[in-house]
């Protein structure tokens, strides 16, 4: 593991105890909550023709996502979560809602099998090689299914162009590494992608940093 993940798994290790609450009142702060995210990804879901669906949770984190797309889901899951920090695993597990639980880097994923669904949130911005995990995701993902990217996206407009992350990262996540994209550098990267933009939608209140969703169609 090279120096930007160790990194990444120290900051979220430390995280771990105090995420969950934190994470609840940024986005009370935005306006919306969790349990509005986990409806928006669950109604993503579409039944086929079996008994559940395979979903992969790429940044696991502690539960609190998987918890409320459980929820709000109409369709029962088969759900794997994979995150890079083991202490917010042993959070997660509390929650009971996943079939398996994987402490790997996402850029690794090629190997754990194939999905209906996969979704994310707030983790993109923390993978070093994007476009390699866009390629993995679209080799294990079923054809003609869903991924549901959400992550935190800078307005630079309003932060200017010479902005310091690695202060933003400081202040609000522990001090991890992070790779960021603006909402045009966003699109352009997944449309490189071999995925189909479908859908792009802002949740919460516009600020220098905006929570925008991506869904993808292979």
């Amino acid at each position: 593991m090279n120096n930007y993940y160790e990194n990444i798994v120290g900051a979220f290790d430390d995280w771990a105890n105090t995420y969950e609450q934190e994470a609840e009142e940024k986005l009370k702060l935005r306006g919306y909550s969790y349990d509005e995210l986990g409806k928006y990804i669950a109604d993503k879901f579409m039944p086929i023709n079996s008994e559940s669906i395979k979903v992969l949770e790429l940044g696991t984190g502690t539960g609190l996502l998987g918890l409320n797309v459980v929820k709000n889901s109409k369709c029962k899951l088969m759900l794997t979560g994979i995150d890079i920090s083991q202490n917010m695993l042993e959070h997660a597990k509390k929650k009971g809602i996943y079939g398996s639980l994987e402490c790997i880097n996402s850029e690794l994923i090629g190997s754990i099998g194939e999905f209906d669904y996969i979704y994310s949130a707030f983790m993109l911005h923390s993978v070093l090689d994007q476009e390699n995990l866009l390629k993995s995701l679209y080799q294990i993902v079923c054809k003609n299914s869903r991924v549901i990217i959400i992550d935190l996206v800078p307005d630079l407009a309003l932060l200017g162009n010479a902005y310091d992350f690695e202060s933003h990262s400081r202040k609000y996540e522990h001090g991890a590494p992070s790779n960021y994209h603006d909402n045009k550098s966003m699109i352009k990267l997944l449309n490189e992608s071999d995925f189909d933009i479908i859908e792009i939608k802002r949740f919460g209140i516009n600020k220098d940093f905006n929570h925008i969703a991506y869904v993808l169609q292979k």
